[in-house]
């Protein structure tokens, strides 16, 4: 997977919010046949459900991708080819700024401990 790939797959899926609600709510969803026991792919239909349908899913994708967003520009500007030493340094510290404001979000015990939210964490 290409460098933060995983911020790049919950950046999409915060754009794509609306589209997965309506996918999951849709007769055509609930219908669907998958291969494998019929509890198996009854149970992943329902996390699916669950995490769709969970707000606090989606707040938690949201603290996650606006706090790694600097980091990320960051480590863009060291991987270019040009020399960025002097905006890698000022980068960096308007990163721990963001940082210091954004991570408060982290502290929220209902969106990173819920018990519901298991299968993501």
């Amino acid at each position: 997977m290409q460098m933060a790939g995983h911020w790049h797959v919950f950046h999409q899926a915060l754009h794509l919010k609306q589209a997965l609600c309506r996918t999951v709510e849709s007769p055509i969803f609930k219908k669907m046949k998958m291969k494998g026991s019929k509890v198996a792919c009854q149970k992943l239909k329902d996390t699916v459900l669950d995490l769709v349908e969970h707000d606090d899913f989606w707040d938690a994708i949201k603290v996650i991708v606006k706090s790694f967003f600097p980091i990320i520009k960051c480590l863009r500007m060291c991987d270019a080819d040009t020399p960025n030493l002097d905006k890698v340094y000022c980068c960096t510290k308007h990163t721990t700024a963001a940082l210091d404001d954004i991570c408060t979000g982290f502290d929220d015990t209902s969106l990173f401990n819920d018990d519901s939210l298991n299968v993501i964490l």
